[in-house]
């Protein structure tokens, strides 16, 4: 069943301006409606962060996969990617490189499952 997105607020007097999303990548791919409605309908601005790749180096799918990250960034008005730091040779990072087996697009943890590495380095898979 859908539901009608609403607004409304106590104070009639204050609109939103701003939604902020994190983890987008873990919503379904609905979520691309709700922003664009959200955009374009309400006149918000929405900020929206996630994981562009998964593990593997491909992109991110939503959680029902119908869709992945990869279209919303292209409906972006402005698309910022933040680098890290290569555990492995200290040069600038744009991957996620998992440690283990597990094959799963979402394995939750932290530095005990993930690496951040830099393309050469993601490549070589130890």
């Amino acid at each position: 069943m859908k539901k009608e997105l609403s607004l409304s607020n106590h104070n009639k007097s204050e609109k939103l301006i701003n939604v902020y999303i994190y983890e987008v990548q873990f919503f379904d791919s609905n979520i691309i409606n709700v922003i664009e409605k959200l955009r374009n309908k309400y006149r918000i601005n929405v900020f929206a962060c996630g994981l562009n790749q998964t593990f593997e180096g491909k992109p991110f799918p939503f959680k029902d996969k119908k869709d992945h990250i990869c279209t919303l960034m292209a409906l972006s008005d402005k698309v910022i990617s933040l680098d890290a730091i290569c555990n492995n040779c200290g040069k600038v990072a744009t991957r996620t490189y998992r440690l283990g087996e597990s094959k799963d697009t979402v394995v939750i943890g932290g530095i005990n499952f993930y690496q951040a590495r830099c393309n050469n380095c993601f490549l070589e898979k130890d």
